[in-house]
């Protein structure tokens, strides 16, 4: 019996394969709900009022909405900047870096590699 169990044990189990002695076991899970209705209601206002206060950012200006490239280090004043940015060669450059697991360059580091 053990080792009919090791065997099973060391293959891929998928549900629909799943062994004659492992569904002999399985049993329906009783539902029990942990959440009350007014702990619900509270929490889809939350969601909501959360929502209603993020579509009201984008139609006021503020310093908090200034975007950023985290891998090279630099920031911008507008979004047309940043995508600017993401297309340019130092962005590519710094992407290919992290990926072989070097660290990024700045600027002008860069521009003297490609001097």
């Amino acid at each position: 019996m053990a080792q009919n169990r090791e065997t099973i044990l060391r293959r891929p189990l998928y549900v629909f394969d799943l062994p004659e002695e492992i569904l002999a076991t399985i049993q329906i899970k009783a539902e029990h709900s942990t959440v009350s209705n007014q702990e619900e209601s509270e929490e889809i206002v939350f969601r909501s009022s959360a929502a209603e206060r993020v579509k009201g950012e984008d139609t006021q200006p503020s310093t908090a909405a200034a975007t950023s490239c985290s891998l090279c280090g630099l920031k911008f004043a507008n979004l047309q900047e940043q995508r600017g940015h993401v297309r340019s060669d130092l962005h590519g450059y710094n992407l290919k870096q992290k990926a072989r697991g070097l660290t990024p360059i700045n600027e002008t580091d860069f521009e003297k590699l490609i001097g």
